[in-house]
């Protein structure tokens, strides 16, 4: 498989994975459908929530990507794949503590904000030579403006 096609094939797993994980954040008030009036305390960090997941499905699709490179024998991007599996993990705890409004959210935000600086900055040193990189590196901006904004 060359080059071009490897990366198309990428940005269409990246699109249908995050896809589906917005989709099933975005199903829940429909399955909850309830009659009676909710309070909804956890809007303020809809857009959170939202850079959160995508970083968690960009996270993803860069981490398949790496055991892909790590089959051929390249490790030159193991440091890059230990931060994004990190990233990957605090934005997953930001993304639920911030959709439940946790008390505890600002201190989960300030680690997950040093994971993803760290990922950014990992993901940076890639992100001309392989578009999943790119894209990893973009949605740990877009969380880390989330986060500044809380």
């Amino acid at each position: 498989m060359d080059k071009d096609s490897e990366v198309s094939v990428s940005r269409r797993k990246l699109l249908l994975g995050g896809g589906a994980v917005l989709g099933m954040a975005a199903a829940g008030p429909v399955f909850a459908g309830s009659k009676h009036q909710h309070h909804h305390h956890g809007d303020m960090n809809d857009s959170l929530v939202t850079a959160a997941l995508d970083c968690v499905a960009a996270s993803q699709m860069c981490l398949a990507h790496y055991l892909a490179e790590f089959k051929k024998g390249e490790t030159e991007m193991a440091d890059c794949a230990q931060a994004v599996q990190e990233s990957a993990a605090m934005c997953t705890s930001l993304s639920q503590m911030a959709a439940l409004g946790s008390t505890h959210l600002s201190k989960v935000a300030d680690a997950c904000l040093s994971v993803c600086e760290s990922c950014e900055k990992e993901c940076d040193e890639f992100a001309k030579e392989h578009e999943v990189c790119k894209t990893c590196r973009e949605s740990c901006r877009a969380t880390i403006k989330q986060i500044k904004a809380i």
